[in-house]
């Protein structure tokens, strides 16, 4: 495909971007239909749909612009396959979603007409009441008030100079993992803010739902491929699909990782996010502040345009869709912060000159360079022609058994896991001493963790003959939250079994063959990812069959302590912590003293 193919695949407006798609799709015949959404004096704005059906079984379906400005990506990709359709062998129903959000499209915001960002807005209506009292993000969204909507303009100085520092201060004190969950987790209150999931369903999404049931609604679920274009994460270029834990063996089959190019598929998404948000406990967004993955700090993200949601467009008990999120990367992620930042203060305060502040979320989530045009046309491209190979598929599902532990049946843990034969052992690249301790019971400190995965593996224990119980040392949790350092530390037990038979206690003793998993990391999130993944394997979360245990490092009847190398480690890291805030904070405000409001037009 030639430089000059791929330009015309692109556009500068919606406008541009919607006579390319109905034009390219006339062409080939396809069934067209228009959802009207809004309309002000600019003009009238549509969910465009072009249906090119085939006899056999399977519907793949390609939605751009959920997020309105990042629909430029997703037009492309749609006009590419639209150009080349002919050259494409694609058996099954092809179902082509231009722009969900057309006027964010068209005026470069991620949020629609009603400032609703529409990725954080798939609730039903006890949902929404739920989040409205009930949502305990809401007070941590609340306290980065000031920082992530500003209500005044700001002035030429601090949106060039003064911002990076502030961000950074912030990211210093906090951990950039923290504000990003608190960030992308939304708000439902705030209606002005940045991340708003709104009060109500909203036209697009009611819209398209009524659409599918009519046209589609008697196809089964587990027929329905879906993929749902994006932008902004990620470095420049490289792509990641994002999905349901659920898919990963099927995902990873399909979409191995490619260094440099494609990042693999991550799964986060799921409904228990709405209970730890809004449920009973502690809400700990401490354990993303490291997260290096693009689906890190989603971990509390509800509302979410999922498999789960698009499922109930379908007949009941047909199966489950199967939907990806491909996000593209465009420019740094403090980057992409500040321009959403600059443009929502643009648009609430000054509206007259919003052609200016859309400008700045228009270059974070549309690089309009060749390079980049054609890396996420090409995989754009592959990434649908294998979602519509993944339609054909009648046995592509998981059985149930593999579901992520708290959505459905668990797996049960190996019954066969070797003991360690050395005293020390190195896991995830971080030296550990080993102490035996007595039987039956062993000690592990598991760091940068998850909430969810803390929640799951202690389920996952319980339910598989453990007693596990979450607690920590009071003098390390000091020095681990003095540092900022997510940590967990769990006590695994073994459950008593009576070696005669009878209901007596007189003969029971502790069964000492079975052993917990112990994942040590001190400060790198990306690592304990990497641990999660072995993991995965034994719980049940996506690989099927046999698997080698001698990659796994299961001690049993030793107790894992964290050494003084680790120790330093942090101490060190509290010393430039303490220092970057320090420094960061004389930075911003002299920067805010010097400051002075101006009009944008004097320059940028």
């Amino acid at each position: 495909m030639t430089s000059a193919d791929v330009g015309l695949c692109f556009s500068e407006s919606y406008a541009e971007a919607r006579g390319k798609f109905i034009a390219a799709a006339s062409e080939l015949k396809a069934e067209m239909h228009s959802l009207p959404v809004a309309e002000d004096e600019e003009g009238r704005y549509t969910i465009d749909i072009a249906i090119i059906r085939k006899p056999g079984k399977g519907v793949v379906v390609i939605t751009s612009g959920t997020h309105g400005v990042e629909g430029y990506a997703g037009s492309g990709i749609q006009l590419g396959l639209l150009r080349h359709w002919q050259e494409l062998s694609i058996g099954v129903t092809a179902v082509f979603v231009h722009a969900v959000n057309p006027y964010g499209m068209a005026h470069f915001r991620r949020c629609n007409e009603k400032n609703v960002d529409l990725n954080r807005n798939c609730l039903l209506p006890q949902e929404f009441e739920r989040l409205q009292t009930e949502d305990k993000l809401a007070t941590i969204y609340g306290s980065f008030d000031p920082l992530f909507n500003p209500t005044v303009t700001p002035s030429w100085f601090y949106r060039n100079v003064a911002i990076w520092p502030h961000m950074a201060s912030y990211v210093a004190a906090y951990g950039f993992g923290y504000i990003k969950t608190a960030l992308v987790g939304g708000t439902y209150t705030q209606e002005q803010g940045m991340f708003f999931g709104g009060r109500e369903l909203q036209k697009s999404h009611v819209l398209l739902r009524d659409f599918f049931r009519e046209h589609f609604g008697k196809v089964p679920a587990k027929e329905i491929a879906w993929v749902d274009v994006h932008t902004g994460l990620g470095a420049e270029g490289v792509d990641v699909l994002l999905g349901n834990f659920e898919d990963r063996q099927l995902m990873d089959e399909i979409f191995p990782k490619v260094e440099g190019e494609f990042d693999g598929f991550q799964g986060g998404f799921g409904n228990s996010a709405i209970e730890r948000r809004c449920g009973p406990g502690e809400l700990d967004v401490n354990s993303g502040r490291f997260s290096s993955s693009q689906a890190g700090g989603y971990e509390y993200t509800v509302g979410v345009l999922s498999g789960d949601w698009v499922t109930s467009w379908f007949p009941p008990d047909s199966g489950r869709a199967l939907l990806v999120q491909q996000e593209f990367g465009t420019l740094p992620s403090l980057a992409v912060a500040r321009a959403l930042m600059l443009e929502n203060v643009g648009f609430h305060y000054d509206r007259g000159n919003h052609d200016f502040w859309r400008t700045f979320t228009r270059d974070a989530f549309y690089v309009r360079t060749d390079f980049w045009k054609e890396r996420v046309l090409r995989r754009g491209m592959d990434v649908f022609q294998k979602m519509a190979k993944g339609a054909e598929l009648s046995q592509r599902r998981l059985p149930r058994k593999y579901n992520r532990v708290g959505e459905g049946t668990r797996s049960p843990v190996p019954a066969v896991i070797p003991e360690a034969k050395e005293d020390h052992l190195r896991i995830i690249g971080l030296p550990l001493s080993i102490i035996s301790g007595s039987s039956g019971n062993w000690e592990a400190s598991i760091m940068n963790i998850m909430r969810f995965s803390q929640e799951t593996m202690l389920q996952l224990l319980n339910d598989n003959g453990f007693q596990a119980k979450y607690a920590c040392l009071a003098w390390l949790e000091a020095v681990l939250r003095i540092a900022g350092i997510p940590h967990l530390q769990f006590y695994f037990g073994t459950t008593a079994h009576d070696d005669d038979g009878d209901d007596d206690d007189a003969t029971t003793t502790a069964t000492s063959t079975n052993l917990g998993y112990a994942f040590v990391n001190t400060l790198t999130h990306q690592d304990a990812l990497a641990a999660m993944e072995v993991f995965q394997g034994y719980a049940g979360w996506g690989q099927e069959g046999d698997k080698s245990c001698e990659d796994l490092k299961a001690v049993c009847s030793l107790r894992f302590v964290v050494d003084l190398p680790d120790l330093l480690q942090v101490g060190c890291f509290c010393i430039s912590r303490f220092t970057a805030v320090m420094t960061l904070s004389l930075s911003v405000l002299l920067g805010c003293v010097m400051s002075q409001p101006i009009n944008p037009a004097q320059g940028t």
